[in-house]
């Protein structure tokens, strides 16, 4: 016989799992989760809370935690209250949170292969294609600009560069975003534009103080990709180039950079010898 109410508990741990892989693969899926119930990842203490700030009711959520709740903790999957309540996409509940001490940088642990979880911080989390209003929120309340999400390597603007969510990267760059953050490949802002063939936030994130010359790890560099866009260009006219990576290329001349640049072997080999 079928023992439904093991089962019914084996599928819901389940999905709890699959909702969290998916909400770490933001490039691509929309950040929702409306239908993520609050006791698939809390004790019942702590879903009171959540429900109490959810209905705007400040006092109740002031007696709880001063009955020893507390809100910059971990449930299951490594979710954190603050980050459940952002998924409900609840402005104000969010902003109540905040108010009543959820740190904005208080990383959930999420993990999406075998390497085990990593922190993941709220504003990288929905940086690119979450809610503009969140993040901005988030800001004002102390959200590192350079917040990282280490289940993927990459700081936040990363993901507003990848999403071409322009107010999130605005929002960064007004709140003193680091430009030259790195990913786990070593790649800054302006080479992780390039990779995806943005040059003109390539131009804008050099003018913006990024660095067009550091090389990843495989010794790619900017000037590189420049390089090989506009070769590809002159061997097959029907490959177009945009005139911003004309441009990019006026100005990493006009800052001393060399064309054709160094190859990424050899920029390994001479990072090798030390050079």
């Amino acid at each position: 016989m079928v023992n439904w109410k093991r089962l019914f508990s084996t599928i819901s741990k389940v999905l709890s799992v699959l909702m969290i892989a998916l909400l770490s693969l933001l490039s691509g899926c929309k950040f929702e989760g409306k239908d993520m119930k609050a006791d698939l990842f809390f004790d019942a203490k702590m879903v009171s809370l959540l429900h109490a700030i959810q209905r705007k009711d400040s006092a109740a959520a002031k007696a709880m935690l001063a009955q020893g709740a507390e809100l910059n903790v971990r449930g299951k999957e490594g979710i954190t209250p603050l980050l459940w309540l952002i998924m409900q996409k609840d402005l104000s509940a969010v902003e109540l949170a905040l108010q009543l001490g959820a740190y904005p940088n208080f990383p959930a642990m999420i993990e999406i292969n075998r390497t085990g979880p990593k922190p993941a911080q709220p504003l990288a989390i929905i940086a690119g294609d979450g809610d503009n209003q969140l993040f901005s929120l988030l800001l004002k309340y102390g959200a590192s600009p350079d917040s990282r999400d280490e289940s993927t390597g990459r700081p936040a603007i990363f993901g507003t560069i990848g999403h071409d969510n322009w107010q999130q990267f605005s929002l960064l760059l007004e709140y003193g975003v680091d430009i030259n953050a790195k990913d786990r490949s070593n790649s800054n802002s302006a080479l992780y534009a390039a990779d995806l063939g943005k040059y003109d936030l390539v131009y804008k994130l050099i003018n913006e103080g990024a660095s067009a010359t550091e090389p990843s790890t495989t010794g790619a560099s900017v000037a590189w990709r420049v390089h090989l866009a506009l070769e590809k260009n002159a061997k097959n006219p029907a490959f177009r180039v945009s005139e911003d990576t004309h441009k990019t290329k006026a100005l990493l001349e006009e800052r001393g950079v060399v064309f054709p640049p160094s190859t990424p072997q050899e920029v390994r080999e001479a990072l090798k010898q030390g050079q």
